[in-house]
């Protein structure tokens, strides 16, 4: 038997971002589903991250301590990425051909970039004899920043050029470095990779945990994201039908490789997890079926269990389901991270779920259905190949439209929903009698094969919202599956995995504290009671008269030791870092700094970063708490002004701006864009695009140390942060480092202007007696 290697590329799907649910046409959700808006936020919308930031802790898999990831009981993440012959630009720009090949490396660089990818594409087979092995495409071009390439390239079965990098160690490394690569060579079709130790995956040697109930957890795991992703898809491919009937929304239907897991493939993923949890199943030829063999469990398009490449010295999850969709990828590998840290408890509720079956639900299809199914989406065997009669019958992706006949009662039950069997069946008989409408058209040829193959699978994706299952799979996610505890700890997980992997992630410290920003810093008070005293409605002058009042932190520094300073700041960092971003001002000051993490930004020729200094006398810092969507649009913003101050915040100007700017996280310019974008989706699209469409008019004002931002378009609806403040713009604080200060101390928002802290180099008791003898906080706003 020769198991079929098939040209996987050209049949690929490619998902959106945005999943939308056809009920009521108002809720969109993204293709992980997570529990949280802003891991959301982050994992679509992030790109252009720091390469250059530190790497981040290695992150101990379920069971392990710190200690143990640090012996190599550690999550790894992996990754590949295949290009067509016709995708090699990027490539030859810095791989090439070994020397042997005759063409010297300055050679080969002064060659046009369309000359050298033909080139490659002439002299592939001489450049790579033999599939799956390393060949004669080398790295030649060195960069620090991209130590992570492999030296060598790999032409792989199905006809398209390869990267297989090593490992890394932390979820941070391998998000920017695939960031990095995408950059360089433009988007593969992309493959992700998350490892762990089998006793980590399987429960094994670990205190309190039961090995048999972990694997039931697995098998439910894998029952619920098979049938999930693959719902997500539909979801997405009928908003796209809806939008364009004339495409195909759900080619992962036709591959053979990417469509619905099957009651066969389920049938052998389960024996194989059984074998591995006690150690067998592990034999060469076993595992070379699993990686071969068209029944394989690893052919289905979304989160697979990959025994064959490591056998068993770590397990492995593979996302395969991204393409060239790198949010979506992140997402997909961020939700195993999850799980491969914190447990799959609770999903041994879903060991029991059967699966779909291509044939006997085929059955269920009038025969005249069946017969134009089986024609215009036949099997994909290939003719020059003999295959054993069981295994041809897995290319059956005629089949795989009959997904939306299986039998859901056993979902509906298990996730609490039954009170919608009557509305899947109706949506199962509809489905059933549009394609019966839709081969009676055909046959009577009033359209032809093309446009009745859109029809199906614009029927099919219909399906997945019109039933009411994806909701309900999604509605098991949020209300169980990430409910109560695990909730919380999910949220907390993504809290870090954004510092972790978000914009300006070297701006923050390597732990961060969580919960409301109240209880926080209550916290640190009590950490430090010698040294910091919470004061309650302090009043503070504005413009030389009474203005508001907010409650204060005073926090002594007197007689503290560089040491002692730095150890409080250190946890000061860690409480206050988490969607806060703060004004550091020392009396009388004529520039405006903006703390975001543990660093410092100003703008003056340009927008610079510096550590947070450390106060050397009296200073107030204003605080600013923001929704965690919020936080991340700020923290794009800022980094896209670090890296290209000119073209986000363009030239300074002591004025400030007061008229409009362009309001885009990559564009915030005073002035205009002529065509404006239609809406702030658009806006944020072009950011992560990084276009720059439209003429752009100025209004001949310039940005000042305050203005650049106070203008910060980063509201749901592309609100500035002092709209958020609740700032009139008509005071024109925002361009004045003193007057923006004073007015969020005495007249911000309290929801968003909690408190202040006031650092003093005098003792505690000292400086709270004189403001409580004083009844106010006398502060000099006038900037010098």
């Amino acid at each position: 038997m020769k198991y079929l290697n098939i040209f996987l590329v050209a049949f690929l799907f490619v998902f959106p971002t945005w999943v939308y649910w056809h009920e009521d046409g108002s809720v969109q959700r993204t293709p992980a589903n997570f529990g949280s808006d802003s891991c959301r936020e982050l994992i679509q919308r992030l790109s252009n991250v720091n390469l250059n930031s530190p790497a981040r802790v290695m992150r101990p898999a379920f069971g392990f301590t710190d200690e143990a990831a640090a012996q190599g009981k550690h999550l790894q993440f992996g990754f590949e990425s295949e290009y067509m012959l016709s995708e090699l630009d990027g490539i030859v720009t810095v791989y090439g051909p070994k020397a042997e090949f005759g063409i010297s490396e300055a050679d080969w660089f002064n060659m046009p970039v369309a000359e050298r990818s033909q080139w490659v594409r002439d002299h592939i087979k001489d450049l790579f004899p033999q599939s799956r092995t390393e060949g004669g495409l080398v790295r030649l071009k060195r960069d620090a920043d991209m130590d992570f390439l492999p030296d060598s390239l790999i032409f792989d079965d199905t006809g398209n050029v390869e990267f297989v990098l090593d490992p890394f160690d932390t979820f941070e490394e391998w998000y920017h470095s695939i960031q990095k690569l995408n950059r360089t060579f433009g988007e593969g079709s992309q493959q992700a990779t998350i490892s762990t130790p089998p006793d980590s995956f399987f429960g094994r040697n670990i205190e309190g945990v039961d090995p048999s109930k972990v694997l039931d957890e697995k098998i439910g795991f894998f029952n619920y994201y098979s049938d999930y992703d693959i719902l997500q898809k539909l979801s997405a491919a009928a908003r796209r039908y809806e939008e364009d009937p004339t495409k195909r929304v759900t080619r992962n239907f036709e591959h053979p490789f990417l469509g619905p897991m099957t009651s066969k493939k389920q049938e052998i993923l389960h024996s194989m997890l059984r074998g591995n949890a006690i150690g067998e199943k592990y034999e060469a030829d076993r595992l070379q079926r699993i990686a071969g063999w068209e029944n394989s469990f690893k052919y289905t398009g979304g989160t697979v269990y990959r025994p064959d490449i490591l056998g068993e010295r770590r397990v492995i999850m593979e996302v395969r389901d991204a393409h060239k969709n790198f949010p979506l990828l992140a997402d997909r590998l961020l939700r195993s991270l999850y799980f491969m840290q914190h447990g799959t408890g609770g999903m041994d509720q879903l060991k029991g779920l059967k699966n779909f079956d291509p044939f006997a639900d085929f059955e269920k299809f009038p025969i005249e259905v069946q017969e134009e199914l089986t024609r215009l989406f036949p099997n994909k065997a290939n003719p020059n190949y003999d295959y054993d009669p069981e295994l041809k019958k897995a290319l059956d992706v005629f089949r795989n439209f009959a997904y939306p006949m299986r039998d859901w009662s056993d979902h509906l039950e298990a996730f609490g929903k039954t009170e919608i069997s009557d509305q899947v069946r109706q949506a199962q008989d509809a489905y059933k009698e549009k394609l019966r409408a839709i081969v009676g058209r055909l046959r009577a040829q009033e359209i032809d094969d093309s446009v009745a193959s859109n029809e199906i699978q614009g029927a099919l994706a219909e399906f997945s919202n019109s039933s009411g299952i994806a909701k309900a799979f999604a509605d098991y996610e949020d209300e169980v599956v990430f409910g109560g505890n695990r909730g919380v700890a999910f949220n907390q997980f993504v809290r870090e995995a954004t510092i972790e992997a978000g914009a300006l992630a070297s701006s923050f410290p390597e732990k961060i504290w969580s919960g409301p920003l109240k209880e926080r810093v209550t916290l640190l008070q009590q950490k430090f009671p010698q040294m910091m005293k919470k004061m309650e409605g302090v009043s503070f002058s504005y413009n030389n008269s009474s203005g508001g009042s907010r409650d204060i932190f005073v926090v002594s520094l007197k007689d503290l030791s560089q040491q002692q300073k730095e150890a409080f700041f250190k946890e000061y960092y860690e409480a206050v870092s988490e969607n806060t971003v703060s004004f550091p001002l020392s009396s009388g000051a004529g520039h405006l700094y903006t703390r975001l993490g543990n660093k410092t930004y100003d703008f003056l020729s340009g927008l610079s970063a510096r550590a947070y200094p450390l106060p050397s006398s009296k200073r107030l810092e204003t605080f600013m708490e923001l929704e965690p969507d919020e936080f991340m649009r700020l923290r794009l913003y800022v980094e896209n002004g670090t890296e290209n101050s000119q073209k986000t915040i363009g030239g300074f100007g002591y004025q400030g701006v007061e008229r409009e700017t362009v309001g885009m996280l990559n564009d915030n310019r005073p002035g205009s864009v002529n065509p404006n974008p239609p809406n702030r989706f658009q806006q944020i699209i072009n950011r992560v695009l990084n276009r720059g469409d439209g003429t752009y008019t100025p209004t001949g004002e310039a940005h000042n140390c305050t203005s650049w931002l106070c203008t910060a378009p980063i509201g749901d609806n592309g609100e500035a942060i002092h709209d958020l403040a609740g700032a009139p713009r008509s005071h024109r604080i925002h361009t004045n480092p003193g007057w923006w200060t004073s007015w969020l101390v005495n007249y911000g928002k309290r929801d968003r202007m909690p408190f202040a802290f006031y650092f003093t180099d005098e003792g505690l008791e000292e400086a709270t007696s004189s403001i409580g003898q004083a009844g106010k906080l006398d502060w000099n706003f006038d900037t010098h």
